[in-house]
């Protein structure tokens, strides 16, 4: 298995080799983005060193879908996951593309290392309605580029943003992320791309030609470096939503390496001990131990065994004043917010070390 950590970067879907005209196109307006290659799903073109990226405008230009019905291109495959990051109630679906050629490592904890040239593409809608498109590229670098097209009300394409944007979406706020945002988020200590691992996949997918586990598929696909192993022998991350997929701690664990890990893990943005990986065991780093910034919680802990109210990590998820996570989230996920109290409560002392 791969040992090394890797940065990665994310490209679109394959698609018609460029032409010598392509599309018009918008540049990111952010410096220091890498190059965009014209490889994959996209007609994104690759401009000189130091020039702004050049990226489609339109949504039906990057050749990730068919613009007459919307559909999907042929070389992205669907996807789901176990356990979904909150994201504001929208409805989420996936799609990847891996390149010609290109195959997928996969390191000891089950994340991916995935060949350059891979794109990610997300679509989110919010009370049945289409609001916002995410490409996620690996560039040649070794980079991942995550870059948003937001949705017009009539429906019918979707505009390439260069910065963060606020939009009131039948009376709810959405919040489009900057790169900068992606950026923060998809660090390369988490590996980058987030949802796709191991224990995210291994469920059932039904497929236009049948049901297939997803781990298989992909092994039949030839997208694998080495054989990951059967299904029934890897792991399985609980769905946070739903009770019979696992006990009370291991479906708040998975809530917490879904929508916390990212950062809270070695290496990762928030600097800090804890590893709320659901590989992690929970110890001295998180249970009982005395936070950097306690708000106006008496006697605070980052987890007080028994005492949700005292324990930083419950209350700053129901604070949207004080929220964890501080970008891309605009409501408070009840349900998980419940999850993680009902964990909290049932837990009585910390464990000891060995």
């Amino acid at each position: 298995m791969i040992r090394a950590i890797a940065l990665l970067t994310l490209i679109a879907c394959t698609g018609p080799e460029p032409t010598d005209d392509p599309p018009e196109t918008g540049e990111t307006g952010e410096t220091g983005d890498t190059a965009v290659e014209s490889l994959a799903c996209t007609n994104f073109s690759e401009p000189g060193l130091g020039e702004a990226n050049e990226l489609p405008t339109l949504l039906s230009e990057t050749g990730c879908v068919e613009a007459d019905n919307w559909t999907t291109v042929d070389t992205l495959l669907p996807y789901d996951i176990n356990a979904p990051f909150w994201s504001d109630n929208a409805v989420k679906t996936r799609f990847i593309a891996v390149p010609t050629g290109g195959t997928i490592g996969v390191y000891d904890d089950g994340d991916f290392e995935f060949p350059k040239g891979t794109t990610l593409m997300k679509h989110f809608t919010l009370n049945g309605r289409k609001i916002e498109t995410r490409l996620f590229i690996l560039h040649s670098t070794g980079i991942w580029g995550g870059y948003s097209y937001e949705w017009n009300d009539a429906q019918t394409d979707a505009t390439l943003l260069d910065a963060a944007k606020e939009r009131d979406v039948d009376g709810q706020a959405w919040t489009y992320p900057s790169r900068a945002d992606c950026r923060f988020c998809h660090a390369a200590a988490a590996g980058g791309s987030l949802g796709p691992e191991i224990g995210q996949i291994n469920k059932d997918y039904t497929y236009a030609d049948g049901t297939m586990n997803q781990i298989e598929k992909w092994a039949a696909m030839g997208w694998f470096t080495e054989d990951p192993g059967t299904p029934t022998s890897l792991d399985v991350y609980p769905n946070p939503t739903d009770t019979s997929s696992g006990t009370v701690e291991e479906r708040a664990r998975s809530y917490l390496h879904t929508n916390c890990s990212q950062c809270h893990r070695p290496g990762g943005a928030s600097h800090l001990p804890m590893d709320w990986r659901i590989s992690a065991p929970l110890d001295s780093a998180t249970c009982d131990a005395v936070p950097n910034n306690p708000g106006t919680i008496t006697d605070a802990r980052i987890l007080a065994p028994g005492e949700p109210d005292r324990s930083v990590m419950y209350v700053r998820t129901g604070n949207l004043d004080w929220r964890m996570p501080p970008v891309g989230s605009n409501v408070i996920d009840t349900q998980g917010l419940a999850l993680v109290g009902e964990w909290i409560t049932s837990i009585n002392d910390c464990p000891t070390a060995n």
